[in-house]
């Protein structure tokens, strides 16, 4: 299926065979893209279906472009399954077992850490973990923006949590 102007125009007008040709043509790439995240075919399919929501229910200006329609679709799409992959039991027990540890008492696990991690996502996680500085406040002191701060973080628990199971550290 190709999107034209008038074919989004439908689209963000709700119109029920466009909403449904788009759902059809293009959330089977959604879906993939939020298996890839949450492993889940269930989670991937709510995925789907809440992409297309929160694009058709946005309070924002439409995309008129249709050539960016796509990449946003997929863009939301990803940052839902990330945001439900952050809160599903899974990605919180590392954080809990992480946070549990004592780094004065814990120096193996934090020299462990460290050469797992880059630099960057180290000092991420040591400070929002230990410290429980706010992304905000570690952005300064890491001279980088919040949101880069949070991915460090983030990407500091994945590797984490895979490097460490393998190893049967946690």
């Amino acid at each position: 299926m190709t999107i034209d102007s008038r074919a989004l125009q439908l689209f963000y007008e709700k119109d029920e065979k466009t909403v449904y040709s788009f759902y059809y043509a293009y959330g089977k790439l959604v879906y993939l893209i939020a298996l890839d995240i949450l492993k889940t075919r269930s989670e991937a399919e709510e995925v789907v279906q809440e992409t297309f929501l929160r694009i058709l229910q946005k309070g924002e200006e439409p995309v008129t472009n249709p050539k960016l329609f796509l990449p946003l679709l997929c863009k939301t799409g990803r940052n839902i399954a990330i945001d439900k992959y952050r809160s599903s039991a899974r990605y919180t027990e590392l954080e809990e077992e992480v946070e549990t540890k004592d780094p004065a008492s814990d120096n193996e696990l934090l020299d462990k850490l460290k050469s797992l991690l880059s630099e960057k996502e180290y000092q991420a996680l040591v400070l929002h973990l230990y410290a429980e500085l706010p992304f905000k406040d570690i952005a300064s002191i890491m001279s980088t923006t919040p949101s880069a701060a949070r991915g460090y973080y983030h990407r500091a628990i994945q590797k984490a949590k895979t490097n460490l199971n393998k190893e049967d550290w946690l």
